[in-house]
């Protein structure tokens, strides 16, 4: 599966992610990282309004504004 956004990118975190932070906030993709045995690809993200940094599966964020 490859990678659905690009580092710049603006997303959103959605579902469990979304639910584990207690925040639906914007984020930025600041690095694209290599899937683990599940094939899912990974990114590390920024908190827009925190800064933030964590690790997320691309099921995790959707298209953020201007994303």
């Amino acid at each position: 599966m490859p990678h659905a956004f690009q580092v710049g990118q603006l997303v959103r975190a959605t579902g469990k992610f979304s639910d584990r932070t207690g925040q639906d906030g914007v984020y930025e993709v600041v690095r694209l990282l290599p899937p683990d045995t599940d094939g899912v690809p990974k990114y590390r993200i920024r908190s827009q309004a925190l800064g933030q940094e964590r690790v997320v599966n691309q099921p995790e964020i959707a298209k953020g504004p201007q994303g």
